[in-house]
């Protein structure tokens, strides 16, 4: 079982560190460090009951929703707020705290910050947005989102960068 559980480990971090935290993403995790808790329970003590996995599971699963600051949807927001940010800074794309459409910027770059735009669209998180777009890509994203249109949102940011490179 170690080997599958390092394997998981594994294939776990290579997508959050590709790509940030999202919901699934944390929860995958808590399974796994869940599962390695378990198993080294069972390893390890000597009196074992079958009551731990519940129990277990019952509060990796409170954690995971309840607490304020390390629950999976702060956490996913946190991450893909800094992923965009990181995203941004690293193609040079921010001029004054606003995005620049015009700046010349790969195909996977755009549709990167289109996703995320559209993931934070989703979880109301315009007041970290709306300064990054100028008023009117506000006004379109804003339009949309109320009609709950978020994957307008995505398409709205991708049809603003002007100049735009096909990766091969």
């Amino acid at each position: 079982l170690a080997p599958l559980i390092i394997l998981l480990f594994v294939a776990i971090f290579t997508r959050i560190l590709e790509y940030g935290f999202t919901e699934p993403r944390y929860f995958v995790l808590i399974i796994a460090i869940w599962l390695t808790t378990v198993v080294f329970y069972f390893i390890f003590i000597r009196k074992q009951t079958v009551k731990f996995v519940p129990v277990s599971l019952f509060a990796f699963g409170l954690f995971s929703l309840a607490f304020p600051y390390f629950n999976a949807f702060s956490v996913a927001k946190k991450s893909q707020k800094s992923e965009l940010m990181q995203t941004l800074v690293e193609n040079k794309l921010l001029q004054s705290g606003k995005i620049n459409f015009n700046n010349k910027v790969k195909s996977s770059v755009v549709n990167e910050i289109a996703d995320k735009f559209e993931f934070l669209a989703k979880r109301n998180q315009q007041e970290f947005l709306r300064p990054l777009i100028d008023k009117k890509t506000q006004l379109e994203i804003n339009k949309n989102i109320e009609k709950g249109n978020f994957y307008i949102v995505q398409s709205t940011i991708q049809k603003s960068f002007k100049n735009v490179t096909i990766d091969h």
